[in-house]
């Protein structure tokens, strides 16, 4: 069988399992393709493109991509360079004399932007304007350049500004003139406006936001909004997004058309950063061997194959692309999810290794599945059983066990049963109504297994001493930490809402979901009187400003510029 005839019954058999995408994720609706250098192998669209209305999904529907607009911001610029007006080694203060990115801003290069090792902050998630948000680095922490990689929406805003002033042209046009029209992508857009509203699939998030998302729990309308920033400008259909396959397989070429030089090409698959995203491997198929960001892209090595993969999560779209050079073709999966989900990465992982190990290896299974926890499975060998004491007097005694007839994991606690649930990022959740707030995840603590849920640890009962040394441990951190304790929130849709607490002698930053959000809970590390680093590696210049104390309450938090009010909720 051809890899078109492949590809076509690969598409096939995700639409028919489109009514478990709906169950058991929060995803409405997407678009699949496949390709190679020549153009669209398969097309398929699933689900919904307005759950209100019951208008269905069909494959002409644009949908924001998010950071896969980045490849083009590292196209754009390898342009240049080709063309001799800068230099991947020219530094950011050169081309925009305003600018300060920190301590090290002199030393920061486009190569640094480019790449993910300037140190800059993850984002700025507070404001809208470009220019803004490259001002307010310069009040902020960053790391020394060159030395590790670290995901940065900020930098590549920076980059956007400095390919203007090369120019002298404003970054929509840039993008515009310079590769959606040369590369055919005539459905696709250089800055989301009010006027494109119409042509995109609606977005959604969880309805409740403030709690992990477990299968039943409703969706809403993601907030909307226009966005122009290089970080993730771009809305693009799927036989749009094939368009960028066929010009990474054709070496910078699409239809004959020389777009990026074939040393473009070569160099942003070749210039790479010290490190790379987290990736996600869906069961059953060929784990990533390595992964490395490039000029704009990520370098993966998976069974043994060269493959270029890019995310794109905005505030209501989910979007995953992967090209593997070798065998000679990439899928795309366009989503209306929000882009904190994994749903469409792990569909385009799932149809790379379904087309690439065709025949090589038995085929993986579906990576969308019921995510009840069950026991005698790979992913449930490390899960703590039997009774666990929390250590905080209120917390009581939490019951982890197997339910014989169906081997669920049951967790019990004020004599109440619930359900134990996968959640993303090998994270888990239960419907237990005491247990919502937060995610219940394996632990071990001072070498015992057990779980924490929050501000509390669960341990085997006799694990522990007895619950006052807790108590006694819990009066003892710093009185600031206390007032800090609690719920946050901001009208920023990236990074709605955060929780601190103390827990185990130790102070935490969490949130169950957001773009931007932390996927996991962050150590929040005392760096002065009202000053946190968020996240316990020494480099990470992400930080936690803590502001006034009233009625022994915390009012408000910033992070990295992002103003968060105490909320009324817990």
């Amino acid at each position: 069988m051809d890899l078109q005839r492949r590809a076509r019954a690969l598409c096939d058999d995700l639409i028919a399992h489109a009514d478990v995408i709906a169950r058991f994720t929060p995803t409405p609706g997407g678009v699949v393709v496949v390709a190679d250098a020549a153009g669209v192998l398969a097309e398929r669209s699933f689900g919904y493109a307005d759950l209100e209305r019951g208008t269905p999904m069909s494959s002409d529907r644009a949908f924001e991509i998010g950071s896969i607009s980045k490849v083009f911001t590292g196209l754009l610029m390898n342009q240049l360079v080709d063309e001799g007006v800068t230099t991947f080694d020219t530094s950011v203060e050169d081309i925009l004399p305003w600018i300060r990115l920190g301590p090290h801003s002199p030393d920061i290069t486009l190569r640094h932007l480019l790449n993910h090792s300037a140190g800059l902050v993850a984002g700025i998630d507070a404001l809208t304007d470009d220019v803004d948000q490259a001002w307010t680095l310069r009040d902020l922490a960053a790391r020394e350049p060159g030395q590790a990689f670290h995901y940065s929406n900020a930098g590549y805003v920076v980059l956007g500004l400095a390919a203007s002033a090369i120019t002298g042209q404003d970054l929509t046009s840039l993008l515009s003139t310079r590769l959606l029209t040369p590369m055919g992508m005539s459905s696709s857009v250089a800055a989301v406006r009010h006027a494109d509203r119409s042509r995109l699939a609606v977005g959604y998030q969880p309805a409740v936001d403030d709690l992990p998302w477990i299968p039943g729990d409703p969706l809403a309308r993601a907030p909307w909004f226009e966005v122009a920033a290089a970080d993730g400008n771009i809305a693009s259909t799927a036989a749009d997004l094939a368009r960028l396959v066929m010009l990474l397989l054709g070496e910078g070429e699409v239809d004959g058309r020389r777009v990026l030089s074939t040393d473009g090409v070569a160099r942003m698959v070749q210039t790479l950063s010290p490190g790379g995203e987290p990736v996600t491997d869906p069961p059953g198929c060929p784990p990533v061997e390595s992964s490395r960001y490039g000029l704009g892209i990520n370098v993966e090595s998976i069974g043994g194959h060269c493959c270029l993969t890019h995310g794109g999560g905005m505030v209501g779209y989910s979007t995953f692309v992967l090209v593997d050079v070798a065998a000679g073709f990439g899928a795309a999966v366009l989503t209306n999810a929000n882009g904190d989900g994994l749903t469409a990465q792990r569909l385009t992982r799932w149809l790379h290794a379904r087309l690439a190990g065709a025949g090589l290896a038995p085929a993986p299974p579906f990576p969308v599945g019921d995510p009840v926890v069950r026991g005698g499975t790979p992913a449930t060998a490390s899960v703590p059983l039997g009774r666990l004491v929390g250590d905080r007097p209120a917390a009581g005694t939490l019951e982890v066990s197997f339910e014989p007839s169906d081997r669920r994991v049951r967790v019990d606690l004020d004599g109440v049963s619930a359900t134990l649930h996968h959640a993303e990022g090998g994270r888990f959740v239960t419907d237990h109504p005491r247990l919502r707030r937060f995610h219940l995840d394996p632990a071990v603590v001072d070498g015992v297994p057990g779980w924490v849920y929050g501000p509390i640890t669960f341990l085997p009962a006799g694990s522990r001493s007895d619950l006052a040394t807790s108590d006694e441990s819990e009066r003892a951190v710093p009185a600031l930490w206390h007032a800090l304790e609690g719920h946050y929130r901001t009208f920023s849709p990236w990074c709605p809402h955060l929780r601190v607490y103390p827990r185990s002698g130790r102070l935490w930053l969490a949130a169950p979901g957001g773009v931007e959000a932390p996927s996991e809970p962050e150590e929040l590390i005392p760096l002065g009187e009202d000053t946190f680093r968020i996240g316990a590696d020494p480099g990470l210049p992400e930080r936690l400003l803590t502001g006034p104390v009233v009625d022994g309450r915390v009012v408000h938090v910033v992070r990295d510029g992002c103003r968060y009010s105490r909320a009324f909720t817990d």
